[in-house]
């Protein structure tokens, strides 16, 4: 099982990336996971600029990390796990431009009818925090993952959000943390 982890919070060393990191540990010392973690404000990912050169070439036309380095690792892992906080009821600008990007697979699937895009054996998973502990905080993120996992052709797997995350360290006092993660790999992956 090989599993790609994108932090998508621009600070380093947070909530979301505690939680990324738990879950990956958790996947690679309980279940043999081979495991990669990607901090995407380390990258130069431009954002999608409306063009649809996709809808005639079936390919983005823009060169850069995500292109070269993202998408290849994406496409190359069995798993994808997301991990984001929550700004202003969405994900962050740099992980929303990876997700925007993603135009080109949606192109392939839904224009083009590619055969065999669906990967029956790829799936995609959603680690998020927020400080809020509104009910539905998380609504609107779920669904952006969860189209862009569609996508890709990955099968969404679901999500693990915290809320009332305020300061720094909060996510680490959450008790049953690993038990959860652990839980969540077991029924989703094995």
């Amino acid at each position: 099982m090989k599993i790609l982890g994108i932090q998508g919070s621009p600070r380093k060393k947070g909530s979301s990336d505690f939680l990324l990191s738990s879950f990956l540990e958790t996947a690679e010392k309980e279940f043999g996971a081979e495991t990669k973690k990607i901090h995407i404000v380390d990258y130069d990912i431009k954002p999608c600029i409306g063009c649809y050169v996709c809808k005639k070439e079936k390919e983005c036309n823009i060169d850069d990390d995500l292109k070269n380095k993202i998408f290849p690792s994406i496409f190359s892992s069995d798993i994808v796990v997301i991990s984001s906080p929550i700004y202003f009821a969405n994900i962050p600008a740099y992980l929303k431009n990876l997700i925007d990007r993603a135009q080109e697979f949606w192109v392939k699937r839904y224009i083009f009818k590619e055969p065999n895009f669906v990967k029956k054996d790829k799936f995609g998973f959603f680690l998020s925090v927020a400080g809020s502990d509104e009910k539905d905080v998380f609504d609107v993120t779920t669904k952006t993952i969860k189209y862009f996992f569609d996508s890709l052709g990955f099968i969404p797997k679901g999500s693990l959000c915290f809320g009332n995350i305020q300061n720094e360290g909060d996510i680490k006092k959450k008790k049953n943390l690993k038990k959860d993660i652990k839980q969540v790999i077991i029924n989703n992956f094995l």
